[in-house]
């Protein structure tokens, strides 16, 4: 079995192969870690998503600052 990250930060062109990516990873465990965002680059539309594996990483501090990553 493949060690998991804790955080990984998924990037890909604006498809179905990064909502695919991005839904692989939740199928692992992972859960959606802020929001999307998309830039373009050379014309081309670039998504980019964090997740981090449930239950890791979201200590107090992420609760003291009032985020709410559910």
């Amino acid at each position: 079995m493949t060690d998991l990250k804790t955080y990984r930060f998924l990037t890909g062109p604006d498809d179905a192969s990064f909502c695919q990516k991005v839904s692989d990873a939740l199928g692992e465990g992972y859960i959606l870690y802020g929001s999307p965002v998309i830039t373009s680059h050379n014309g081309e539309l670039v998504c980019g998503q964090a997740v981090i594996l449930a239950g890791a990483g979201r200590g107090d501090a992420a609760s003291e600052k009032g985020q709410n990553h559910d």
